[in-house]
């Protein structure tokens, strides 16, 4: 990944899966994607200071069928499903994802304004951009 591509809004690294991937192994796959930070405590002031941070993180996975976007599970779906203490373990994605997603199309990209519109308008945090 470039120096420039980080500190892009879009990424184009996915967490994907299945209809009947379980919700646990969703959250595994998301969770596994966080940023992780190293500490260097051997620093010049003794304070941890940040030494290596992956460059990629998600906070919701992709659910495709047939090789088409059909559902979105976000962290936040997730949280939810947990504070209702449903067994997540038995839950399989298509019984929990958002199916009637927002999306932009990638020929309409030029303008982070549009976009910032389309999350307001919405309330949504996720944006999938389709070809």
């Amino acid at each position: 990944m470039s120096e420039s591509s980080k500190n892009q809004p879009i990424t184009q690294n996915f967490v994907t899966v299945g209809l009947d991937t379980s919700v646990l192994e969703v959250v595994i796959k998301i969770s596994r994607t966080q940023k992780k930070i190293c500490y260097d405590q051997d620093s010049a002031q003794n304070e941890e200071t940040p030494k290596n941070i992956k460059d990629f993180s998600s906070s919701c996975a992709l659910v495709i069928a047939n090789n088409r976007l059909v559902g979105l599970i976000t962290e936040r779906d997730i949280v939810k499903l947990s504070a209702q203490q449903l067994p997540i373990e038995k839950m399989i994605a298509a019984e929990v994802m958002t199916r009637d997603l927002i999306t932009f199309s990638h020929k309409k990209l030029g303008n982070i304004i549009d976009l910032i519109d389309i999350f307001k308008k919405h309330h949504i945090r996720h944006l999938p951009i389709l070809n």
